[in-house]
């Protein structure tokens, strides 16, 4: 008969885990050098599984090996051989991944109502700029109003521009989680939060009737963006360079009376209009007076 010692207490199922989260750790993480072990205890997963992944990560450029005693270690090399664009690709996906895309007032689809809606299920595209660490989503279109291609007028050569690809999938959120606010800025203020004492509850209940109280309302079926792919992409310096022109003084005045504003140009051309400064004449400045000057005027009296 089994005593209560005998009994083994079932672990539970293995944490799942992938060779992107392995990555995204070991950048996050300054660390010289992480081994099968080492992971596997951050991440309570078996050391076979860890092994494996980390074996799948060897393709990557970025991850370097080293023999320590008997184990491989793994760190990640500052250098990235790869073309950029296939670096800001990567960066891309992995930003996107996952990401929250539902509006800030109907976070249940990625599009205004109006225009789409883009429900979970749904594929869209979004039209991102920026560069690895500050991308940006600037446009995000329904599948069937999609665009091939970024005309060269639309793409700068100091950043990254990119159309790129996903499926929705919704769980539950609050908007707010996804809003990176400045640390001075005043959030209560902004969403006319305040706290109100409610009879049988222990604890104030937040009442929230300012414009954005949209913010902190839940939303079960918040749309989020995975598949993500890049559909087209124009790295950084391969955009078109901003040109610069050179305004004259003419042009100002030619652009005001175009446009009637006459105020406007009165004040221009008083403002610009050289002032004539009169030099004094050499006999008119006034020269020093010397000892031998003091002693002249008093002889001739």
């Amino acid at each position: 008969m089994a005593t209560t010692n005998d009994v083994m207490t079932d672990p539970g199922p293995e944490r799942q885990i992938t060779p992107q989260q392995i990555l995204e750790f070991m950048e996050e993480h300054d660390r010289p050098v992480w081994t099968a072990a080492s992971i596997s205890d951050e991440f309570e997963s078996s050391r076979p599984t860890v092994h494996n992944r980390l074996k799948e990560l060897e393709s990557d450029p970025r991850v370097r090996t080293m023999q320590v005693g008997n184990t491989k270690a793994y760190y990640l090399s500052d250098e990235d051989p790869r073309p950029i664009e296939e670096q800001h690709k990567d960066s891309i996906i992995d930003a996107f991944t996952d990401k929250f895309v539902g509006l800030l007032t109907a976070p249940w689809t990625a599009v205004h109502p109006n225009d789409g809606p883009a429900e979970a299920g749904d594929k869209i595209q979004i039209r991102v700029d920026g560069e690895p660490g500050r991308w940006g989503s600037l446009l995000t279109h329904t599948w069937e109003n999609r665009r091939e291609e970024l005309v060269g007028e639309e793409t700068a050569a100091d950043s990254t521009q990119a159309l790129i690809s996903g499926e929705l999938y919704a769980k539950p959120t609050v908007p707010i989680e996804h809003e990176n606010y400045p640390d001075d800025y005043d959030l209560e203020l902004n969403i006319g939060g305040r706290y109100k004492e409610v009879e049988g509850r222990s604890r104030p209940v937040l009442i929230a009737a300012g414009v954005k109280n949209y913010l902190i309302k839940p939303c079960d079926d918040a749309v989020f963006l995975k598949d993500v792919s890049v559909d087209w992409i124009s790295p950084k310096g391969d955009g078109e360079e901003m040109e610069t022109y050179h305004i004259s003084h003419d042009d100002v005045e030619e652009l005001l009376e175009e446009r009637g504003q006459e105020e406007a140009l009165e004040n221009y051309q008083s403002a610009t209009e050289p002032v004539d400064v009169e030099e004094p004449v050499n006999d008119e400045i006034p020269k020093p007076r010397t000892q031998a000057d003091s002693n002249l005027e008093e002889t001739d009296e």
